[in-house]
């Protein structure tokens, strides 16, 4: 990967102080970001419930981690489930929260499209696509009442919080500038792995195509959007006849393990 690659993903990607070096005001953002990241994940798994299926979550913890320490976020401790639903989607939570849903690992072909769409869910929480959880700058403003004091405050802050970002992840979908921010950064995120730096485009072009997606499609941009510009982007990059590994055989084997579960 050209070095230009790895500077831009450093400049893509939220910079944030080691946990030795934070100041006690980020060290309190954090923790407020992992209490609403914990909230809103905690809604999304009573709503869809969790696969509990052992060998497919380590192995996707795994992979999300190795993507996840090519990001500046390293002062996060990342989580990945597996939601027990037949929809195509996959959400980030403030904090390190990945969910993504049986639906969607049945409907991808290997481990390179996989490795992708771990790396777009991360940039959106190395961008704090949620929000900043800081004094005086949270996109909900619920930093004051956390800092107030009561309990009671706390939990009724923090569940509107959880609400309106469940609302954005259902119905209303991030901002457009958002997602095409995620797919440039899980590119090369993914790209720097070894992975095919197109494998995106490809999942994508199959979404396009899919049942099952329509929580997806009305909360991301138009599919043909973000295929031109990931495209573009490639070229820039000069990535746009890379070849990369696919890890079919694997991505499948784990797979199987899926299509029984229920729940």
């Amino acid at each position: 990967m050209k070095l230009a690659a790895f500077l831009i993903v450093s400049l893509l990607l939220l910079c944030t102080s080691c946990a030795s070096g934070m100041t006690s005001q980020e060290k309190e953002a954090i923790q407020n970001e992992l209490q609403v990241g914990r909230s809103l994940a905690a809604r999304l798994a009573k709503k869809y419930g969790i696969v509990r299926e052992e060998k497919v979550t380590k192995y996707l913890l795994f992979l999300g981690r190795s993507i996840a320490t090519r990001s500046s976020r390293s002062e996060l401790n990342l989580q990945v489930g597996i939601l027990a639903t037949d929809e195509v989607n996959a959400f980030a939570c403030p904090g390190g929260y990945v969910l993504v849903t049986r639906g969607l690992l049945l409907q991808l072909q290997d481990e390179s499209e996989l490795a992708f769409v771990l790396a777009h869910e991360i940039s959106h929480i190395a961008y704090q696509h949620s929000g900043e959880f800081q004094r005086g700058t949270g996109f909900v403003n619920f930093v004051s009442a956390l800092f107030s004091g009561g309990g009671n405050v706390v939990n009724s802050v923090v569940r509107q919080s959880t609400g309106e970002l469940e609302t954005q992840l259902l119905e209303k979908g991030r901002q457009r500038v958002f997602e095409l921010d995620a797919d440039k950064a899980g590119m090369l995120l993914s790209s720097s792995l070894g992975y095919n730096p197109l494998s995106g485009t490809a999942y994508l072009r199959r979404m396009a195509a899919m049942t099952g997606n329509e929580t997806f499609i009305k909360t991301h941009p138009a599919i043909s959007d973000r295929i031109t510009s990931m495209e573009q982007f490639a070229v820039q990059q000069g990535l746009l006849n890379s070849q990369g590994t696919l890890n079919q055989q694997r991505y499948t084997e784990y797979k199987s393990l899926l299509r029984t579960k229920t729940n």
